[in-house]
């Protein structure tokens, strides 16, 4: 499945044992363009938050930032995986959750 990166955009990786938030740098290898429909093995380079390192992740490994959305308070992302209930994960609950389940923003 496509799914569509920007180079800036906020998301959560998960690649082999780390995790964590950062931001599209690099789309399959450059930032020649700004946004690109990837599958899911093309590579995702994500500069980490809150440091200078960077890691590749594979399109599958990375979540879209939900914006604006929480759950107890957490921020959550787009659950991208065909076949789940769940419209949104959240990491730092680990946990997936509908829309009911978000806090009221």
């Amino acid at each position: 499945m496509k799914r569509l990166f920007k180079i800036g955009q906020r998301v959560w990786y998960e690649e082999d044992d780390e995790r964590g938030w950062g931001k599209v740098i690099l789309l399959s290898g450059t930032d020649k363009y700004k946004e690109d429909m990837l599958n899911e093995d093309d590579i995702v380079t994500i500069q980490k938050q809150g440091c200078r390192s960077e890691i590749e992740c594979t399109a599958d490994h990375v979540y879209h930032y939900a914006g604006g959305r929480k759950f107890r308070g957490h921020p959550v992302v787009w659950e991208h995986f065909e076949g789940s209930e769940y419209p949104f994960y959240c990491p730092h609950e680990d946990e997936n959750c509908f829309h009911f389940e978000l806090d009221n923003v």
